[in-house]
């Protein structure tokens, strides 16, 4: 602050005005740049604001808008946004958000669920553009988090499909249904299966046995995963 100034935190704000548009006739105009300017100011001007304190004189940008709060109630919420960006089908911004989580939290960050979930949200960015085997890593890596988490299971299921690797596919979508039998998983399951094989009664046979062997040591995800493969083939 100035010398002599009374203190007051300093606030930022973003302002769009235009004399034009401030007619009735500019009304509809007007709202549909707001429309589809409000949303990305959301996702890119106000996280500059951290930057700009670095570059604006100190006595207009000495101290964060509300008291002096430590480094970490001032992280972004980037995994947020990403989850906002997935939504809105904007996928590489949601990997790029993604990312950005983990720069800030890295290996620090305690909560490993958090984590987990985090790398299986970018896992599903880099299938959506196309980029499997970055799907496929980042996929792997939070099953080292969760080893029997089914959607990591079926993230990798989809890679491995997508990149011709029918077996892993295969394998991968049937440790997704073990642990979480949803009808999405055995679906994909299901679909990987026909596509790959054409009827086979001692496969199919096999897997019927296998399911039972399953259903007697009460592992019923399993014998769902066993008995799909049965039915298709």
């Amino acid at each position: 602050n100035l010398s002599g100034s009374p203190s007051a935190p300093p606030i930022f704000g973003v302002s769009i005005s235009s004399p034009p548009c401030a007619k009735k006739k500019a009304a509809s105009e007007w709202r549909k740049l707001k429309d589809s300017l409000v949303p990305l100011l959301r996702l890119t001007a106000f996280h500059v604001f951290k930057a700009c304190r670095q570059i604006l004189p100190r006595c207009l940008a000495n101290s964060p808008a509300i008291g002096t709060p430590d480094a970490k109630a001032t992280m972004m919420p980037w995994k947020v946004l990403g989850d906002e960006a997935f939504q809105a089908g904007n996928y590489f911004m949601a990997g790029s958000f993604y990312t950005r989580w983990f720069e800030e939290h890295g290996e620090d960050e305690i909560n490993e669920m958090v984590q987990a979930a985090v790398l299986s949200n970018r896992a599903a960015c880099w299938a959506k553009v196309g980029h499997f085997e970055a799907s496929k890593d980042d996929a792997h890596r939070a099953l080292e988090l969760r080893p029997n988490w089914g959607r990591a299971w079926s993230r990798i299921g989809l890679a491995s499909a997508k990149m011709g690797q029918g077996n892993e596919a295969i394998d991968a979508y049937k440790k997704a249904v073990s642990f979480d039998p949803s009808s999405a998983n055995v679906d994909a399951l299901a679909s990987v299966v026909r596509q790959l094989n054409g009827p086979n009664t001692d496969l199919a046979h096999a897997e019927k046995e296998n399911g039972n062997t399953a259903m007697r040591g009460h592992e019923f995800g399993l014998a769902v995963a066993c008995y799909t493969v049965a039915l298709v083939l």
